[in-house]
């Protein structure tokens, strides 16, 4: 049996966490219509930074002291 390598989904409160974070940043709205775009571009970032869930991302982002992961995080959302 294959296991398939499936990336977690955002629930309503991350998706409120991550687009309250790019507004802040950005003035970027992201209406609850882009959760799925959110969904699958934070996903490479996941991917990326080898993480396995929205909440481990999201502190990393916090922590992350060089602002670089922000920046990784804002150049997923704004671009297409």
């Amino acid at each position: 049996m294959t296991t398939l390598n499936r990336l977690p989904q955002l629930t309503d409160g991350q998706f409120k966490q991550f687009s309250e974070l790019v507004y802040a940043k950005t003035g970027i709205y992201l209406k609850p219509g882009k959760k799925e775009l959110l969904n699958a571009r934070l996903g490479k970032r996941l991917r990326a930074c080898g993480l396995s869930s929205f909440r481990d991302y999201y502190d990393l982002v916090m922590r992350d002291t060089s602002g670089e992961e922000l920046i990784n995080l804002i150049n997923s959302v704004s671009t297409n």
